[in-house]
């Protein structure tokens, strides 16, 4: 699909299907969590059994749901599957769960002598099975098309994060909410029920088809044999100068349209040098001097590729910090007197400035790097609990910690997969690191929460 009077594809609509895509695997996740103002201090009608546990609860059931990405592994070893179908399915499921959840939210069970809250932790089961399937199955599927479609998929999921915040907001859940949670679950089945569609058109149309590597190498010519092979600098350009593979409609008739193996700055200094009758030497030394920039600091060496590489560590321990705070964050407000409103804001905000940290990241790579980000990061974890319990210092600097904390892992985990896709030309190695860093989020994710659940059934919070 091309744009009328322009040489390259007009990506504005796969960019709003992937966005829309993006926003689907992790909003029940959030739903849940929005929720737990009026599960913890809402009117005796909203109230569950577990009281301030049950936000740990959740999300050990949530982290549980890792099991089917365990299986789903286990078998890919025997099985094909058709990635279009497994990430369809998984839509699937978090739909039927969540409208499952609305209508049936307060049913409890008694189990092992003590009443359970059965839907709400089958609920976060599931969105945690389709959570961490996504990791593994949403954005190697990105990566099959240009570098802006994962930009776009990571925005989408930062926006799961505002929709429900924004609906949330309107509820006011806690002692006086202004509707109940079946309403708030039947608004979030209706924004899944719309990725799910988005997906089935980039799936099973042809609309999306311009985002493919393949729409840019229609009309371009091809480079010199050894330059595509040695121009390992060529991704990490596409999406932070203005000619990068992102949304536009035109673009001027003198311009080459980019592929995997076409860099517009290696381009034009190659057919500068042609003019200039320098010839292959001038070509070689541009190709070194653009691979001397990347080695010099433009985002992280990706050649080791495996458990123990940098960016692996680094999602690892990003994650552990950012997944251990929801399964404490009723006990970090429990000191205040108005703890309902407290909790509510601290689960938006920290919902809702993901978006910036994702939106920095996809449009910038000079700020900060991801090990940066990290130390900061960490920082923050460690003022949360100077300003939260025990010392109960202030809720306003409890938010606002909470707040950049959230936004700098956003920004640390968002870098790393779209440093994967810029830097990394081979197509196989780029699925198999964006499939590592999916597996350390998961373990991250996995680490972070068990920690928090065995704190609360010690009682280290009480």
């Amino acid at each position: 699909m091309l744009a009328q009077g322009s040489s390259r594809p007009n990506l504005w609509l796969p960019y709003c299907l992937f966005f829309l895509t993006g926003t689907a695997p992790w909003m029940l996740v959030n739903a849940l969590f929005l929720q737990l103002a009026a599960f913890t201090d809402g009117p005796k009608g909203f109230s569950v059994v577990e009281g301030n546990a049950i936000a740990s609860y959740m999300a050990l059931a949530i982290q549980l749901g890792n099991v089917v990405t365990i299986v789903y592994c286990f078998l890919g070893r025997r099985i094909k599957w058709d990635l279009r179908r497994v990430m369809m399915y998984i839509l699937g499921l978090q739909l039927l769960a969540t409208v499952f959840l609305s209508f049936f939210w307060d049913k409890q069970v008694k189990l092992f002598g003590q009443n359970i809250s059965i839907t709400l932790l089958s609920a976060a089961f599931a969105s945690g099975a389709v959570g961490s399937m996504s990791n593994l199955t949403f954005w190697p599927f990105a990566v099959r098309y240009c570098p802006s479609m994962t930009a776009a998929m990571a925005l989408g999921t930062s926006f799961s994060n505002i929709l429900p915040s924004i609906v949330a907001a309107l509820q006011l859940p806690g002692p006086d909410p202004r509707f109940s949670p079946t309403v708030f679950f039947l608004v979030t089945a209706f924004f899944i029920f719309i990725a799910c569609c988005s997906f089935a058109v980039i799936a099973w149309t042809k609309y999306a088809s311009a985002a493919l590597p393949s729409a840019f190498m229609m009309t371009a010519p091809l480079l010199p044999k050894k330059l595509s092979i040695d121009s390992s600098y060529e991704n990490s350009e596409k999406i932070s100068n203005s000619q990068s593979c992102s949304p536009t409609t035109s673009t001027s008739s003198s311009s080459i349209p980019i592929s995997d193996n076409q860099p517009e700055e290696v381009v034009s200094q190659i057919d500068k040098s042609k003019s200039q009758g320098q010839g292959q030497t001038e070509e070689d030394a541009c190709v070194r001097k653009i691979n001397e920039k990347v080695s010099n600091g433009h985002g992280i060496d990706h050649a080791g590729i495996g458990p123990l590489s940098a960016p692996v560590i680094l999602q690892l321990w990003s994650c552990m910090m950012y997944f251990y705070l929801p399964g404490i964050q009723t006990f970090l407000v429990k000191g205040f007197v108005e703890k309902g409103k407290v909790l509510l804001w601290f689960t938006i905000v920290d919902k809702c400035v993901g978006v910036l940290g994702r939106c920095t990241a996809s449009r910038s790579r000079a700020l900060v790097g991801p090990e940066m980000c990290c130390v900061i990061q960490t920082m923050c974890f460690v003022s949360i609990f100077i300003f939260g319990w025990p010392l109960n210092l202030s809720p306003i600097f409890l938010i606002i910690s909470s707040g950049i904390h959230s936004m700098l892992y956003s920004y640390t985990n968002t870098l790393l997969y779209l440093d994967n896709v810029r830097t990394i030309k081979d197509k196989s190695r780029a699925k198999a690191m964006s499939e590592w860093l999916g597996i350390s989020q998961q373990a991250g994710a996995s680490i972070g929460t068990g920690i928090a659940f065995l704190q609360t059934i010690l009682g280290v919070f009480n």
